[in-house]
């Protein structure tokens, strides 16, 4: 097969009407069609389901305005404290003993337990 008769076979092959797929012939203009009505359809419904959002979005504070006439939001006091204040005073000297004893504990649960180094 020389280069100017694979040619002459892709150009009659692509003035043809039909496409064959596994035997069956699908006319294009048909399934250029069916896809670019599917596609518009697809975005003429994602289009409006945006557009139904927006307007939720934008009416939601009239809503909740209607529902506060119903329900009112409860005013609570912001004075209380939830934590009471701690009994040790925020001195350095004992938060430097903390410090340290904790670091104490720590090597010697490293000096007795091989696995928490990772050495066996």
């Amino acid at each position: 097969m020389t280069f100017s008769t694979a040619i002459a076979a892709i150009q009659a092959a692509a003035l043809q009407p039909s496409v064959p797929i596994d035997s069956v012939s699908v006319p294009m203009g048909s399934a250029i069609g069916q896809g670019v009505s599917i596609a518009l359809a697809g975005m003429a419904i994602v289009a409006v389901a945006l557009t139904l959002i927006s307007l939720f979005i934008a009416a939601l504070p009239h809503m909740l305005n209607v529902v506060a006439r119903f329900w009112p939001e409860v005013e609570e006091p912001h004075a209380k404290k939830s934590h009471p204040e701690s009994l040790v005073p925020d001195n350095d000297a004992v938060l430097a003993a903390i410090g340290y004893v904790l670091h104490c504990e720590f090597q010697k649960q490293l000096q007795h337990d091989p696995q928490a180094t990772g050495k066996n």
